[in-house]
């Protein structure tokens, strides 16, 4: 099997590599987006998700959204009215199909909003086309998706960010505190996204809604009736056909954990369901010594996410030599929380529009007076940086929730090469790194 290309290889080729294909009118003559013209966007898919970060693009001034995307009319139709209110215009264009907007001239990048099983497809196929590219999280649904879409970014020279704002708005006092090193070396640490739940159970067909291509909805997920159940399925119901596995949560906390420990470029060499480690949690070791586990349940904490064993609380928590760190030390101040500058955000600092139409409550977008998550992708697509959630970091986050699925559907440890990004010994487990795909949307 031809070796993938790990953390070392991916950031070597983001530094050199250049666009294959121009993007669109903006560039400049290096190949930049000039700094007097916008970043002109496509949305593709604006179901609840994709209008709120629709939303919350249309605060940036350093963009302007030329066109809507979604398989069901009605929600690219709410999409382009949101858009012409917030321009004063009519001119956002509505389409149904993503190869309108990733195969088009006139845009410079894509957003993907779908459900999580189209992201692989859709980053791959507008990274091919020419465009940058800004995935909602999950992801991935496979190991092998990841690989593929650090493969095409890489030989494209596009720009992929990632759509887990909370990795730093939420956690960033983990990571000060953990690299100020009042913890001591981290050791071992917890997060709390849930524990793998799927079901393959069809449901009973419904009439399709009128305006909705039901076999593009589906696309490379295998062909069922429609039942308007599974269009909720990123809100943990849990098709396996339609989703990866924790990683609608696990994007955000085992992002920061991941982060937080420093191991968030590599990934575990061995996953112990949780029937089977000593502890009771999914549990993840890692080459360096360090230890990570999954817990399972929620809590009741004012405010934060509670349930994490060994005297924790909250999404996540930290053990390092000389101390431990949960959400609630966070919150009665426990560690003073000190200045130390930690790469994350960049570009423009991000201030709310007065404009009532456009003052939202947008969990994508950071405080008041510091760079968000989707300027540091804007500025990215106009200077050819990598961004903070670039797509090594989200692959790597993925592949956790997605060796975890592994590990607790067999019910045995399964031991993984973070180099290659295979199974090792375990023909079964090494054949669920992938899935198959309906024709024509193969990878």
């Amino acid at each position: 099997m031809k070796r993938s290309i790990n953390r070392r290889a991916f950031l070597q080729a983001s530094a050199v590599s250049a666009p294959l294909v121009l993007a669109s009118r903006v560039l400049g003559a290096d190949g930049h987006v000039s700094p007097n013209e916008k970043i002109v966007l496509g949305m593709i898919g604006q179901g609840n998700q994709g209008r709120l970060d629709t939303s919350s693009f249309l605060m940036l001034p350093q963009c302007h959204i030329a066109a809507v995307c979604d398989v069901m009319e009605k929600h690219a139709a709410r999409a382009k009215q949101m858009v012409d209110e917030a321009y004063g215009n009519g001119d956002c264009k509505q389409f149904q199909y993503s190869e309108e907007i990733s195969h088009a001239d006139g845009y410079d990048a894509v957003y993907i909003g779908t459900p999580e099983h189209w992201h692989p497809w859709l980053a791959i196929d507008a990274m091919r086309h020419g465009k940058d590219v800004y995935c909602e999280k999950p992801e991935t649904c496979t190991v092998r998706d990841g690989q593929l879409m650090r493969q095409t970014a890489i030989e494209t020279g596009r720009v992929f960010s990632g759509g887990s704002q909370r990795v730093w708005n939420d956690y960033h006092k983990f990571h000060k505190i953990a690299r100020a090193g009042y913890l001591g070396e981290i050791r071992e640490g917890w997060a709390n996204p849930g524990l793998p739940h799927f079901t393959d159970r069809a449901l009973k067909a419904e009439p399709i809604p009128e305006g909705m291509d039901w076999d593009r909805w589906l696309g490379p997920a295998p062909w069922r009736p429609f039942n308007r159940a599974y269009l909720t399925c990123g809100r943990g119901n849990g098709w396996f056909d339609f989703t990866g596995s924790t990683n609608g949560w696990g994007s955000h906390c085992f992002g920061g954990l991941m982060f937080a420990m420093e191991l968030d470029y590599t990934g575990p060499t061995e996953i112990i369901p949780a029937s089977l480690d000593e502890s009771g949690l999914l549990t993840y070791r890692f080459a360096n010594g360090c230890v990570m586990h999954a817990c399972g349940t929620w809590g009741t904490v004012p405010g934060f996410r509670n349930g994490l064993r060994d005297g924790g609380g909250g999404e996540i928590c930290l053990r390092g030599e000389d101390g431990k760190l949960c959400e609630e030390d966070i919150v009665n101040g426990k560690y003073p929380v000190p200045d130390v500058p930690i790469p994350h955000y960049k570009g423009e600092v991000f201030h709310r529009p007065s404009d009532e139409k456009l003052d939202i409550d947008s969990p994508m977008i950071a405080a008041e007076g510091e760079p968000c998550i989707m300027g540091d992708f804007l500025h990215s697509v106009r200077t050819r940086e990598i961004p903070f959630r670039n797509i090594e970091r989200c692959h790597r986050v993925c592949s956790i929730g997605h060796l975890g699925r592994i590990a607790q559907l067999l019910n045995r440890p399964i031991h993984f090469d973070p180099e290659t990004e295979n199974i090792l010994n375990d023909p079964v487990a090494q054949a669920m790194l992938d899935r198959p795909r309906r024709e024509p949307w193969t990878l």
